[in-house]
């Protein structure tokens, strides 16, 4: 669901393409449920309207919590499945389901530790949670089986404690088999035991529907369509040939009375915001300040006081277990700085690289689920960072390049607007009218300014060629998106300050005046036009405004 929260451009245009043709699960990664803060309002109001604009067959997200103190962590924490964390998520859900106007749907996730407090197992807590707020579950049958395998759990005993009508519809997937752990990367084909467990659970839940989940090393179609053939066949065999039409899934309206429940016992007025069960939110903060901000293969065996945290007794030890997600933190942050810097990854050598993406993380963590913000202070930092390697240019050059290439990514993402005017519109202003001109603009539009040409570098970059040493040269860039398309223009900087403060409301004059006066003019009309030509103005206002 995050890929497509607030988001414009060919992307949305994709979904809504395909939303005509397919049926289309929301699926989320960022809701973190069990968080110690609730869910942001913003992002609450996001996936409401995106669910109303797909018209999804389920919306779903995962039982973890993903954050901490306004932290996130771009990743799936584990919970402590205790009576307090039930009660706590209960009310969490009913809020959710109650903003988003439809039933939720929660993942059973990959674990690699468990909580020494745990008073039940994840099946029984699923099976206490659906009951009393009449929620789903999305049963992962790969996740199942590497947690079975990781922590030691009976699958079989698990999915005898899940009744059918909670169960809506299954993932199956492949993962990654190392000497001392499974880990779910969904980069592999299903393997033969997630097969088998597959089958019993299809006999189980013959109603629930199966979705085959592929992220990484993505084989060709034909691959795909093996397995999913697959999935058809076992799940015929295994119900007879019974097909069923519909997954089965409540309707949104059927809540049941034991989610109102609840709140009372927890000793809550209706209405009111529970906050995170003390014992719970310290399990969380020792948790979280084990987890961030250490190096790759960081040994938590090192630090004391594991063992009364987290249970010893299991097939992965809770070390190891730690480190799979004090490791995913920080490659995960570097992956995603990579992928919206790839100009800046691919000039700086590896290892400056990932220095660089762990001291940044450390000193602007992500505060949100959307990576495209995360990069937002990127180029001041790397304008004062000590790289070990000498690149030929000042740090300014790659400072640069950061903010161009930040520029870019928050246009190509940003929210759609009406057309725009063109630039004929321009010459109907009558000259004596210019002086109060007014100009609003596309959200997808940003003034870039830079003291080296870093446009070539991005380019050279984006073919997969080594880029050349940029050019000093004091200049801008009217970065636009239209139909689609992508544009990074030069322009003159005093046409780009007058842009700048016409963007923050001035009048023609008034931004002339702060760009240079007289000499700014004809750059500054210049430069709207330009504007209008790649579909970044949206209206002209020339009348006078009163009082000025």
């Amino acid at each position: 669901s995050e890929n497509y929260l607030g988001v414009g451009g060919p992307r949305r245009a994709q979904l809504e393409k395909l939303r005509a043709d397919h049926v289309v699960a929301l699926h989320g990664v960022s809701l973190g449920i069990a968080n110690d803060l609730p869910p942001r309002e913003d992002y609450l109001a996001a996936l409401r309207e995106l669910a109303d604009f797909v018209a999804p067959a389920f919306v779903s997200d995962h039982l973890c919590w993903t954050g901490f103190a306004g932290r996130n962590s771009h990743d799936l924490l584990p919970i402590a499945y205790s009576g307090e964390v039930l009660a706590f998520v209960c009310e969490r859900v009913e809020r959710v389901q109650e903003a988003l106007g439809r039933r939720l749907l929660l993942e059973n996730a990959t674990a690699y530790v468990a909580f020494r407090t745990d008073e039940m197992s994840e099946a029984e807590f699923f099976d206490a949670l659906c009951q009393r707020t009449g929620c789903g579950m999305l049963l992962d049958v790969n996740n199942l089986y590497v947690n079975a395998k990781n922590l030691g759990i009976d699958p079989t005993r698990a999915l005898s404690a899940l009744r059918p009508e909670h169960v809506a519809y299954l993932h199956i997937a492949g993962h990654a088999v190392l000497p001392d752990v499974r880990i779910d990367t969904h980069g592999a084909d299903v393997p033969s035991e997630v097969w088998s467990l597959y089958a019993d659970v299809v006999r189980r839940f013959p109603e629930a529907h199966v979705m085959l989940e592929r992220d990484d090393a993505i084989p060709p179609l034909a691959g795909l369509v093996r397995e999913l053939e697959q999935a058809r066949a076992i799940w015929h065999a295994t119900n007879a040939g019974t097909q069923r039409a519909q997954a089965a899934a409540r309707p949104d309206s059927a809540r049941p009375e034991a989610a109102r429940a609840v709140t009372a016992s927890v000793g809550e007025a209706p209405g009111a915001a529970i906050s995170a069960p003390s014992l719970w939110a310290r399990q969380q903060r020792d948790f979280w300040q084990r987890c961030v901000d250490r190096p790759l293969r960081f040994d938590h065996a090192t630090k004391p006081g594991l063992g009364a945290l987290l249970d010893s007794a299991r097939p992965v030890t809770a070390a190891r277990g730690l480190r799979v997600y004090s490791d995913a933190y920080t490659a995960n942050l570097r992956s995603a700085l990579a992928a919206n810097f790839p100009a800046l990854a691919r000039v700086l050598d590896p290892r400056d690289f990932s220095a660089l993406a762990a001291s940044y993380a450390a000193s602007f963590p992500p505060m949100s689920h959307d990576y495209a913000s995360f990069g937002a202070r990127l180029a001041d930092f790397v304008r004062d960072f000590a790289f070990a390697n000498d690149y030929g240019v000042e740090n300014q050059a790659l400072a640069d390049l950061a903010r161009l290439e930040q520029a870019q990514l928050e246009v190509q993402e940003a929210p759609d607007d009406a057309l725009g005017v063109a630039p004929e519109a321009l010459a109907a202003i009558p000259p004596d009218a210019w002086e109060h001109a007014q100009f609003r603009f596309a959200r997808a539009q940003r003034v870039v300014f830079a003291a080296h040409d870093v446009l070539p570098t991005v380019h050279a970059a984006a073919r997969g060629e080594a880029p050349g040493r940029p050019q000093q040269s004091r200049l801008a860039y009217l970065i636009t998106r239209r139909a689609g398309a992508l544009s990074s223009d030069p322009i003159a900087t005093n046409a780009a300050c007058a842009l700048a403060a016409l963007a923050d409301g001035a009048s023609f004059a008034e931004a002339c005046a702060k760009a240079g006066g007289e000499d700014a003019v004809e750059p500054a009309i210049a430069a709207l036009g330009l504007a209008c030509a790649r579909g970044a103005v949206l209206e002209i206002t020339s009348a006078p405004q009163r009082g000025r």
